[in-house]
C-alpha cells in the first residue's frame, strides 16, 4: 500500500504491530491516526483524542500528538 525506505520502517522500533500501516493502511483493525496538523519536526498533531494503546501516541495539553516516524512518513509523503 505505501512504499517507505527500510530505515523508516526500521526507526518505529517500538510499534507493537510491527508496522503493519505500511501493508494494510491500518493500525492493527483500527484506521490510521487522523492528522490534523505535521510540524517540521517529524512530530504529527491528532484530529482526535481516542485512547488507542500506541507508544508513539502521547498526550500534549488538551491534545494528542504522534511520534511514529513511519506515521510521519505515511502523512509527509501520501498526505495520509
Amino acid at each position: 500500500m505505501y512504499r517507505l525506505p527500510a530505515e523508516v520502517r526500521a526507526a518505529a522500533v517500538k510499534c507493537p504491530r510491527g508496522v503493519c500501516c505500511v501493508d494494510s493502511g491500518r493500525c492493527g483493525g483500527a484506521p490510521l491516526c487522523e492528522v490534523s496538523y505535521a510540524d517540521g519536526a517529524n512530530v504529527l498533531f491528532l484530529a482526535d483524542e481516542g485512547g488507542m494503546d500506541c507508544p508513539y501516541r502521547l498526550q500534549y495539553g488538551t491534545g494528542q500528538v504522534c511520534s511514529c516516524p513511519v506515521r510521519f512518513a505515511i502523512h509527509r509523503r501520501y498526505g495520509a
